[in-house]
Order: C-alpha cells, then sequence, then structure tokens
C-alpha cells in the first residue's frame, strides 16, 4: 500500500476517481488513522480539510462518514 504524505497528490487522486459516496471514504480515513500515531491522524484531519475546503467533500458528506 502506498502511503501519500503530499496533500496535493492526494487531493488528485480524489479528483481523478470521481467518487459519488465520498462519505465511505471518510469512514475508511477516520478508521485507519483513528489508534496510529498522531501525525497520521494530522494528516488524515488535514486531507479531509483540504477535500472540504476544494469542494470536493461537501460538509454532508463529511458528517455522513
Amino acid at each position: 500500500m502506498k502511503i501519500v504524505l503530499n496533500a496535493q497528490e492526494a487531493v488528485s487522486c480524489f479528483q481523478e476517481l470521481g467518487v459519488e459516496r465520498l462519505d465511505g471514504c471518510v469512514i475508511v480515513i477516520i478508521n485507519h488513522v483513528v489508534e496510529k500515531c498522531r501525525e497520521s491522524r494530522q494528516l488524515a484531519g488535514t486531507l479531509l480539510h483540504r477535500l472540504i475546503s476544494e469542494q470536493l467533500l461537501t460538509v454532508d458528506q463529511f458528517v455522513d462518514g
């Protein structure tokens, strides 16, 4: 599994996927990092914030996830 530390690269991957149901991705991201190190949780938070800021993920999708 490839670990993406570059937020822009991660956002680009989401754009390429064009996923309609991103709330499922939110669940996977949070479940993946919930028991990981602080840095992993911060990176996940940064990614989710960026997806919302760039309107690739709606607040409703985030909350549903």
